[in-house]
Parts: structure tokens; C-alpha cells; sequence
């Protein structure tokens, strides 16, 4: 296989380096309680510009994974996941933990994600290529039912409701609207504003989104996280993170590789992330489980499932992004960003015209999950360390890394003060339940969205039926629709019924 003969590549550069330091970085953002490995890209993409693309592409690789990961070691040991993706495996793993048996929950956290990461890496890699020829075949109007389809689900899959998911995802829609028009160069939303002609960029959007909104958001927690050792977790051994037999043959194989592949699909289904993937791998394996008496108890198969489909997740959300431009998930948004600093275009064509970068970051999802395990035996026990420093002095430290990385990638004191309204705008909006990830969806996905509807109707002379008439185009339209009904009206109204009936 061709991404294979890149090996060299990454072997040769001081990529391993790069792509440990990366997965380090994710952990730590990833466990400590109120950080997230979007966040953790989101600082990083300023740095991105002095950094070789290879570099900087295998960093982000080890960040995403790393912090998918990191969120189920806080909420194994203090029942506080890191990561919203970590609030199933929380759920039960904790549970371990009351029992004194959190080596064990985290041992085979570790195990699964790395089957998980490792399996879902594999598929990627020899999908990618079919799944690429495919797309060749795809014309303007099958670009825009996907981009459709793309935000209907980022709405629908995301936020409490459907209405504050469609708000979230408009206000992104007319914030990427802002600035010139990409057909006739006039100016739109501006307000009279000269400087906002240039336009809002996504660097300013991801540190407001997310860096600036978590930051307000974590300075109205004023309890300091603490560690209960009463479960004696401060002894445990090397040994005691290796799952045992009795646990694996319990799991079986079906259920790693059941989970791994609901956690891929998942992933390529853009908007949906490692919270979907995770939810649904469990309540999948709890239905086919024998003993789902021992779920909500402390059961390890529902550890296994979910934190296979969590790190599965991870190489699914690559592909949408590398072929099409649509971001399987907030994290993916943010690589997108760094794909437009080094100038890689999206498209089934990068495959083979930039095989040598793509090729390093690829492999770089193969040796990761493998790194999750490792890292989780020999350094489990040490793990609880990073939770003990204090907010009073990480979260200063994060606002200005944050302000002085963005000043240094756009030197607009204009985007930093949009940033810091942005920022402020999201962190209103989350306290009311709006989500944030449609919004930055809304706003990557708009303008692609408008190109290629003006696109078609250009090519069709106006002719709307030209979305109907090709069979990818029709197909993407009927999935939008069967989520926008089923999603949108009947889970509802059955939640509703059985609420009732209570």
C-alpha cells in the first residue's frame, strides 16, 4: 500500500518525538477536569505556522488522541470525566473504583482504547483510498447535500434540544457569512465596518469557542478537585494495569470489534464526535450483553465498549475531513485549520498529490492507541499528580497563551477583540444549553455550504431539480430528512410519552 512506502518519512523525521509530546500535551488537557483536546489544538494552531507540515500534522494526531483518552482517567479515580466523550466510561469505571478496583477500570480503559484506536487506524487506512475514488465521482450538487447533511446532523446531535441546536448552527451560518462575497466580492455584514471586510478567520472562532468561553466557564467553579484515596489507588502496582484473563474472555472479541466499528461510523458521521460513539457502543453492548445486571454497577464490559468506540472515533473523523473538508467533530474542525496554514487543499486528489505528509499522519493513528497502553501500565500510578494543580494558576496561564498565539498568527488586535466577544457570546449561550460545537460547525460548513449551492445553480441555470436528479445528491437529502424526523420529531415525542407515563 502506498501510505506504507511514507514510513521512511516518519521514521526519519523527529516525528515520534513530535507525535509523544502531542499525546502527552492531549492527556494532560484531556484528565484535568474542564480542559479538552480541543482546546489543547485550539492553542497549539498558532505554533502550527513555524512547524514543518509533517510535524505539525503527527502533533495534532497525538493531541486528539491523547486528550479522547485523558477524560476517562479524572472520571475513573474522582467520578469527574476530563472530557464529555468520558462520561459513560465515568459512569461505570468510578463504580471500579468505590470497590478499590480502579487499576483494574483503567487498565482495561486503556486496553480498549488501544484495540479500539488501533482497528479503527487500520480501517482508515484501507478505506481511504476506495472511499477517495469514490468521491472523484462527485459532482457540485453532491457537495452540497453532504455539506447539508453534515449540518443537520451537527444540530440534530448536539444540545438539549432541537431548537437551540438550529440557533447554535445559524449564528455560526451568519458568522462565516461576514466579510466579502466569495462571487462578487461586496461586502456583507459588515456594518459599515471596514475592518470586518477581512472577515472573521477560524483561528479567532476556535480560541473564542472554545479557550476563552472554558475559561469564564471554569472561573465560576471555585472548588478545588481533591483526591480520595480511600479506595487505596495510590498503591497500585505496574501489574495491576493489565487487564486479566477472567476480564478479557468476559468482554469477548465481539465486543472490541462490535464497538470499534460503531465508533468508526460514527466518526465519519460529521458533527456526531466521541460522546455519540461512546453512547451508543454501550447501549449496544448492554442489549447484547448476559450480565446487564452488572451495568450502572461497575461493569467492565461497558468500559470496554465505550472507550473502543471513543478511540475508534478519532481515525474515523480524519476521512470526511480529508476528502470533503467537513470535520467529523469539534477536534477535526480545528486540524482543518492547520491543513489550510500549510496550504493542503481537501480533496480526493491529496491523497496522491501529498501522500508524504498525509501518509506520516496516518501511521501516526496506528502507533498512538498502542502508546495509550504503554503509557497507561508504566505510568498509571502517577497519573493522579496533574490533578493537583491549582486553577488559581493554570487558567491565567492558559488566557494568555491563548491571546498572545492568536496575536501572533493574525497581529489583528481587531481579531483579538472579536475573539474575546466570541468567547464571551458562547459562554452566555452554553449556560443557557446552546451547544457549542453546531456553532463552529455552522461556521466552517457555511461558506462551503453557499459556494456550492451557487455553484449548481450556475452550472443548472437556476434549476433546483439539478439537487434531485443525481443519485448521490438525492441520497444525502433523504438521510437529512430521516434524521430530521427521526432525531428532530419521533425520539422526542417517544421521550415525551414515556416522561408521561411515569
Amino acid at each position: 500500500m502506498e501510505i506504507f512506502k511514507t514510513a521512511s518519512v516518519f521514521l526519519e523525521t523527529p516525528a515520534l518525538l513530535y507525535l509523544f509530546l502531542g499525546y502527552s500535551i492531549g492527556f494532560f488537557f484531556g484528565a484535568v477536569p474542564g480542559l479538552t483536546a480541543t482546546l489543547a489544538i485550539s492553542l497549539l494552531l498558532p505554533l502550527t505556522f513555524s512547524m514543518a507540515p509533517v510535524t505539525a500534522l503527527v502533533t495534532c494526531v497525538g493531541i486528539f488522541v491523547g486528550g479522547i483518552y485523558g477524560g476517562s482517567v479524572t472520571g475513573t479515580l474522582i467520578n469527574i470525566p476530563g472530557a464529555p466523550a468520558s462520561a459513560i466510561t465515568t459512569m461505570e469505571a468510578y463504580k471500579l473504583t468505590r470497590k478499590g478496583q480502579a487499576a483494574r477500570a483503567m487498565g482495561q480503559g486503556a486496553f480498549a482504547s488501544m484495540i479500539g484506536g488501533f482497528i479503527g487506524a487500520l480501517l482508515t487506512l484501507f478505506l481511504l483510498g476506495p472511499i477517495a475514488e469514490l468521491s472523484l465521482y462527485f459532482r457540485t450538487p453532491d457537495k452540497f447535500s453532504l455539506v447539508l447533511m453534515a449540518v443537520v446532523v451537527a444540530m440534530l446531535l448536539n444540545g438539549e434540544s432541537l431548537l437551540k441546536g438550529v440557533i447554535a448552527t445559524g449564528l455560526g451560518l451568519m458568522m462565516g457569512s461576514v466579510g466579502l462575497d466569495y462571487f462578487s466580492s461586496a461586502p456583507r455584514l459588515t456594518f459599515g465596518l471596514a475592518t470586518l471586510t477581512q472577515g472573521i478567520q477560524l483561528l479567532t472562532v476556535v480560541v473564542g469557542t472554545f479557550a476563552v468561553s472554558e475559561i469564564l466557564t471554569q472561573l465560576n467553579v471555585r472548588s478545588l478537585v481533591t483526591i480520595d484515596d480511600s479506595a487505596g489507588i495510590g498503591k497500585a502496582r505496574m501489574k495491576d494495569f493489565l487487564p486479566p484473563k477472567a476480564d478479557l474472555r468476559q468482554i469477548g472479541p465481539i465486543n472490541y470489534l462490535r464497538s470499534t466499528l460503531i465508533g468508526f461510523v460514527t466518526g465519519i458521521l460529521p458533527g456526531a464526535g466521541a460522546s455519540m460513539a461512546s453512547l451508543m457502543a454501550y447501549s449496544v453492548a448492554k442489549t447484547c450483553s448476559k450480565r446487564r445486571d452488572e451495568y450502572g454497577e461497575g461493569s467492565i464490559e461497558g468500559i470496554a465498549a465505550s472507550e473502543a468506540a471513543n478511540n475508534a472515533m478519532c481515525p474515523g473523523a480524519i476521512i470526511p475531513m480529508m476528502l470533503f473538508g467537513i470535520p467529523g467533530d469539534s477536534v477535526t474542525a480545528i486540524i482543518l485549520g492547520v491543513f489550510t496554514i500549510h496550504g493542503l487543499i481537501p480533496g480526493p486528489l491529496l491523497l496522491i498529490e501529498r501522500l508524504d505528509l498525509l501518509g506520516p499522519m496516518l501511521l501516526a493513528m496506528l502507533v498512538t492507541p498502542v502508546l495509550i497502553f504503554f503509557t497507561a501500565v508504566l505510568f498509571g500510578r502517577h497519573y493522579l499528580r496533574i490533578l493537583k494543580i491549582r486553577k488559581s494558576f493554570l487558567y491565567p496561564f492558559i488566557a494568555m497563551a491563548a491571546l498572545v498565539g492568536l496575536y501572533a498568527a493574525t497581529y489583528s488586535v481587531f481579531q483579538m477583540v472579536m475573539t474575546l466577544c466570541i468567547g464571551f457570546a458562547v459562554y452566555v449561550l452554553k449556560n443557557e444549553g446552546y451547544p457549542s460545537v453546531p456553532f463552529l460547525l455552522g461556521f466552517i460548513l457555511g461558506p462551503l455550504m453557499e459556494t456550492f449551492f451557487r455553484s449548481s445553480l450556475s452550472i443548472s441555470s437556476g434549476d433546483l431539480t439539478v439537487f434531485l436528479t443525481s443519485p448521490f445528491s438525492l441520497a444525502f437529502l433523504i438521510i437529512s430528512a430521516l434524521f430530521l424526523f427521526i432525531m428532530g420529531i419521533y425520539l422526542p415525542r417517544k421521550m415525551e410519552t414515556a416522561r408521561r407515563s411515569f
